[in-house]
């Protein structure tokens, strides 16, 4: 991105527009030669002199950063996003103050280690209430069933009504065993949610 106005990168605030057009929330490094900012929409934004943008690496650290601010977006709420996107930026800001992408690239990996750990733990957060509530219903089920059995074995077999009580008591069970392997479950968060 080319520095299209004349205006010096350190002569912006937060809560004015930034060279991206659109108002900095938050500043992550700001020089003579290079601003990397949060703008009103939590998107990572950089502006470079022509200069910085010819070092080595720079593409693929932007690359990087680019998937797992993505990724962060999916995986949390704003705060928590926030505040993984604003460790993300230090990668820029590192590249374009070491002139070299080594060092971006080491922040930017211990932030995607931090954001997996996380992430999996959200994931398995949700796996655990989606499971309890589907028990929950299933027992609704299973009690509902048992309460009023001489009713609805006046519209169903009893052979029927046994393997729906079975079928019920199934769902418990694999509830259970859900719990259990929580302790060795790994959720993969780059394919928990649909990339789109």
């Amino acid at each position: 991105m080319d520095n299209k106005e004349e205006k010096s990168f350190l002569d912006y605030n937060i809560d004015e527009i930034g060279p991206s057009g659109k108002i900095i929330t938050d500043i992550i490094i700001q020089t003579e030669d290079a601003m990397v900012y949060i703008d009103e929409n939590e998107t990572i934004q950089y502006e470079t002199n022509s200069e910085l943008e010819e070092i080595k690496g720079v593409g693929d650290v932007e690359n990087k950063i680019s998937f797992w601010e993505m990724m962060s977006n999916k995986l949390f709420n704003r705060s928590e996003s926030l505040q993984f996107k604003c460790l993300l930026a230090e990668g820029y800001a590192r590249a374009f103050v070491d002139r070299d992408s080594k060092a971006a690239n080491e922040i930017i990996e211990r932030t995607v280690h931090r954001i997996e750990t996380y992430g999996r733990e959200i994931l398995k957060q949700k796996y655990i209430l989606a499971s309890f509530y589907c028990t929950v219903i299933v027992m609704i089920i299973t009690l509902s069933m048992v309460i009023w059995k001489k009713v609805l074995l006046t519209d169903i077999n009893e052979n029927t009504y046994d393997i729906i009580i079975t079928t019920l008591f199934g769902g418990i069970g694999a509830f259970i065993f859900a719990t259990l392997r929580l302790k060795t479950y790994t959720p993969d968060i780059i394919i928990s949610k649909k990339c789109s």
